[in-house]
């Protein structure tokens, strides 16, 4: 980009990024991509992607790989860590090295990885390559001491932190007091594809409860509050892999009588079908007990719908009330039948420019320009770098 002052063009920044790509089909997969593109577009950048992340026997699911997808094939993408062979991790801290960065931004989602990051965040610190975490989640979601204690360790390794929501700046407060980070919510999950079917609806309501379905979740809660329901006429459909049994989900749908409510889905869900899922729905809901940041409203709201929502943080921040969706007090079946009934069909729809133009905003250019700035304040001091949740955009 030309200076005012010379015309001269100002350098791009190095760049490296270490997290997840396609073909394994998490979010934070989908994440990486999404910010590796907008990254690509406004500096030299350098991907560090995984060829193992789980041991089959330690991960709940089927499989963390899309037996369909496909790498990303680029100049600039290698796949190098394995997350049980360290030697893996040092010939990416090589090739990391190598690249001359100005920063290195790693992915943090989940304490297994901190044997891994913790290497490679030292081993940056000790060449003078600064670091920023991407935090996902700061805090595993089923957290214990000894993980709060490890993650403190990898943490405060960084120089600079980026966060989703107000939540967990505050949890990465409680680790890294001194910590300077910045906030910006989830974007927009644009990547996903058109619907291709258009499919039959089955009631007057048609409601999706989608992704992984863990505790925190509260898709318990979901299904008493179906219950509680006046109007019978409404259909639930719940898409996504269980990572808890699914017998017992299966015996309170039976025992508070909604079994002709209820579709099951209890598998992973691809982006196609996904898009006829959401296409078909007239709201998205997420009773959550705690979140850290959500792509699942991303998805939601590319498809133009809106949301019923726990009022936790990770949520809160990207929920207009009355616009872009509803809020309701968590561990609440009441107050989230009474907002299930009250979202209509007609409603919905009313509510989708809304969505549409709030969805605008939430853009993966912002986040990577938010990254770049959090960046490149860094050495400036303790402080500050946010994203408001108006424009997307940070300010110091």
């Amino acid at each position: 980009m030309p200076t005012p002052a010379t015309g001269l063009q100002t350098p791009r920044p190095r760049i490296a990024l270490v997290g997840p790509l396609p073909p394994f089909r998490s979010g934070i997969a989908q994440h990486t991509l999404m910010l590796s593109k907008a990254l690509f577009e406004r500096s030299e950048l350098l991907v560090i992607s995984m060829i193992r992340q789980y041991p089959q026997w330690l991960f709940p699911g089927q499989s963390d790989v899309d037996a369909e997808g496909r790498r990303v094939e680029a100049p600039h993408v290698h796949y190098l860590i394995d997350s049980l062979n360290p030697l893996t991790w040092a010939r990416a801290f090589d090739v990391l090295a190598g690249h001359r960065p100005q920063a290195v931004i790693i992915s943090w989602w989940t304490v297994y990885w901190a044997p891994c990051f913790l290497y490679l965040a030292r081993r940056l610190k000790r060449a003078g390559i600064p670091t920023q975490f991407l935090c996902h989640n700061v805090i595993d979601h089923e957290a214990r001491g000894w993980k709060r204690a490890l993650t403190k360790a990898v943490l405060r390794q960084a120089d600079t932190f980026l966060v989703q929501s107000s939540g967990e700046e505050d949890c990465l407060r409680s680790l890294v007091p001194e910590a300077r980070v910045a906030v910006h919510p989830h974007p927009i999950f644009t990547q996903y594809p058109e619907p291709a079917r258009e499919l039959p609806r089955r009631a007057a309501r048609e409601f999706l409860f989608f992704g992984l379905v863990r505790p925190y979740k509260g898709l318990d809660i979901l299904l008493h509050a179906l219950a509680l329901m006046s109007d019978r006429d409404v259909m639930l459909t719940v898409a996504g892999e269980f990572w808890q049994p699914v017998a017992p989900t299966l015996a309170l749908i039976e025992d508070l009588g909604i079994t002709l409510r209820v579709e099951l889905i209890p598998k992973y869900v691809d982006a196609q079908d996904a898009a006829d899922l959401f296409h078909r729905a007239d709201a998205v809901i997420m009773p959550y007990r705690s979140a850290t940041g959500s792509g699942v409203i991303g998805v939601a709201y590319r498809y133009g719908k809106p949301v019923i929502a726990s009022r936790v943080s990770g949520l809160a921040e990207l929920v207009e009330e009355g616009a872009t969706g509803v809020l309701v007090a968590p561990e609440s079946p009441q107050q989230l039948a009474d907002a299930l009934v009250a979202m209509t069909a007609d409603r919905a729809r009313a509510m989708a420019p809304e969505v549409a133009q709030y969805a605008a905003k939430l853009s993966w250019d912002s986040l990577a320009e938010t990254t770049l700035r959090a960046i490149t304040a860094g050495g400036e001091g303790r402080g500050d770098i946010r994203a408001t949740k108006n424009d997307g955009r940070s300010a110091r």
